[in-house]
């Protein structure tokens, strides 16, 4: 898969939600961060063997209480892969977004600052990304599988730029796309 991915100078985005292993396991269900970052390590070294533009992969981050105060470090751990695209999903449940509890606007505002210095000082793309749709959430058919959310995701970066997400893979997408 990833030799076709580099091949084909695929636009490819990475789940990758916590640059703590811990953190990423409880968020993601038993996630390996030592797995994914060798995973990302081979797609490098296969985009460079086949002349494919490593520019086009990014880092998608589903943004939630565990994972706000580790987002900067997010960052940098992308810019050590050399990804220079990271786009944040504030997690929502029931299409409101996560409660910031006691204290967290403040907390929310620290680490928008220092994402917004980090992202500056090594052009580091950083984009917010939302639903448009939120009724697509619901977890009734057609909408209750991962990944298959056409056109639903809207993000707009730091520089104004806005762009949409359009998820098309997961598990039985051959039979539910419309």
């Amino acid at each position: 898969v990833i030799d076709a991915l580099a091949r084909a100078n695929a636009y490819v985005s990475v789940s990758l939600d916590s640059p703590d292993a811990q953190v990423l396991k409880q968020v993601r269900g038993g996630a390996r961060l030592n797995v994914i970052l060798k995973n990302i390590h081979k797609l490098a070294k296969a985009y460079s063997k086949y002349g494919s533009d490593f520019s086009r992969v990014c880092i998608g981050a589903a943004v939630q209480q565990r994972t706000l105060p580790l987002l900067k470090d997010l960052l940098l751990l992308a810019e050590s892969l050399t990804i220079h695209d990271v786009r944040f999903f504030p997690r929502q449940n029931n299409g409101l977004h996560f409660p910031l509890g006691k204290g967290g606007e403040k907390i929310l505002l620290n680490q928008l600052k220092k994402i917004h210095d980090i992202s500056e000082a090594k052009k580091i793309k950083v984009r917010i990304v939302s639903k448009l749709w939120p009724e697509m959430t619901d977890n009734k058919p057609p909408y209750n599988f991962p990944c298959l959310r056409p056109w639903n995701y809207c993000f707009v970066g730091w520089d104004g730029h806005i762009g949409f997400c359009d998820f098309l893979i997961g598990p039985g997408w051959e039979t539910q796309a419309v």
